[in-house]
């Protein structure tokens, strides 16, 4: 039991330092740091050492070594998850502990208030390699090859459907445009090239509606979901995206927009070039790395410089987060894996984490990856997951 008590010690010490390296430590972790310290004058020397030194004492040279290349590659403040559970294997192989023997050990016989139905596997999201195509007249056509860039202008709909008949749309911008509809299911991706040769990539979920022809002094499209936008420059003709919150308004630029109606919130990223977002609360600019975003009810436009690979990770089928609190992970992953995902304490959901994942892995393999950073746990109860200390 002697025995036992001391690896424990060690794992939830390794586990401790690891936090506070990566600037992650809650104060209740805090507090049992300095419990840990107190009772033990080694540990203290440990604490000390790993602290304030670029190199392992008392370890062999290839500890030394990978130690120090983390002290000069990483800014160990930052929330990351991957650096976190990278640091703590290291001290966990300087406390000379059998990590992972010892840890299942301690974790299958202490016992667990949240106990839960943890052999549910949650179903895992396939792509979908379709979208839907509905022209002007009503007309579907189910577009195959998803991952592929299909040509959605006048010309190539003419040879590919050779008799449609087109009726003006309500949405015209003129009085001869044709405007056509796009829609991505659930779990499907689709690229399309436009009259005027931009590529607009569409996201999961989302609907786009679009003239197959750009006529007139504008190039103006409707944006449901969302969909990164590559426009090709016309410095006569601005491109408008309208969504329900507000438009974006372009020459010529690459940029992101974020518009589904289930998170209340419109979000603008601007990847290169420059955008104009207008809402009835008035206007801003943007440059490149920014982000505007109306929230709730909101007519208001706020400003924030972001790490553009978050809002295009999507694109490469991945969830990225920067420094994002886990309120606004857990509901991401709630939508896209469809199931409910609770706290058991407020203070959980304002914890940031940087994280990186595959969209279509299992969403227990992503909620271990929150997990390995002592951070929290997630339990499985009736299909329901709740995130806890």
């Amino acid at each position: 039991m002697k025995m036992e008590n001391e690896i424990k010690r060690r794992i939830d010490l390794a586990r401790l330092i690891a936090a506070k390296k990566t600037g992650v430590i809650t104060e209740s972790e805090l507090k049992e740091l300095d419990i840990l310290l107190s009772q033990n004058p080694d540990y203290k020397e440990i604490y000390d050492s790993l602290m304030n030194s670029e190199t392992l004492p008392n370890c062999d040279i290839s500890e030394r070594v990978m130690w120090k290349k983390f002290n000069k590659r990483y800014n160990l403040r930052q929330n990351n998850l991957y650096i976190y559970r990278r640091i703590a294997a290291i001290l966990l192989i300087f406390l000379s502990i059998a990590a992972v023997t010892s840890l299942l050990y301690y974790k299958l016989s202490a016992p667990d208030k949240y106990a839960g139905n943890v052999s549910v596997t949650f179903e895992t999201p396939q792509k979908e390699d379709k979208a839907m195509l509905i022209l002007d007249n009503g007309e579907k056509i189910v577009i195959n090859t998803t991952e592929q860039v299909f040509d959605a202008s006048k010309k190539s709909l003419a040879a590919m459907i050779p008799f449609k008949k087109t009726t003006p749309s309500k949405d015209k911008t003129t009085t001869d445009q044709v405007v056509n509809t796009i829609v991505v299911p659930d779990y499907g991706k689709l690229t399309i090239r436009m009259s005027d040769n931009s590529l607009v990539t569409i996201n999961a979920g989302s609907t786009l509606k679009y003239p197959e022809e750009f006529n007139g002094n504008t190039r103006e499209v409707w944006l449901n979901g969302e969909a990164y936008f590559e426009v090709n420059v016309d410095k006569q003709r601005r491109f408008i995206v309208h969504t329900e919150k507000a438009d974006v308004l372009v020459f010529g630029t690459s940029f992101n927009v974020n518009a589904y109606q289930e998170y209340n919130e419109m979000k603008a990223t601007l990847i290169s070039g420059s955008v104009k977002v207008n809402s009835k609360g008035g206007s801003v600019d943007l440059l490149p790395g920014q982000q505007a975003i109306l929230n709730g009810g909101s007519n208001d436009i706020s400003v924030l410089s972001v790490d553009v690979n978050e809002s295009l990770s999507w694109i490469y089928d991945k969830f990225y987060f920067a420094e994002r609190e886990l309120n606004d992970i857990v509901k991401q992953l709630s939508m896209w894996y469809k199931v409910e995902i609770s706290f058991d304490n407020d203070e959980l959901k304002h914890r940031r984490f940087t994280l990186e994942a595959k969209k279509y892995d299992n969403i227990q393999n992503i909620l271990e990856l929150l997990k390995e950073t002592g951070v929290v746990e997630f339990t499985i109860s009736n299909d329901k997951i709740l995130i806890h200390k």
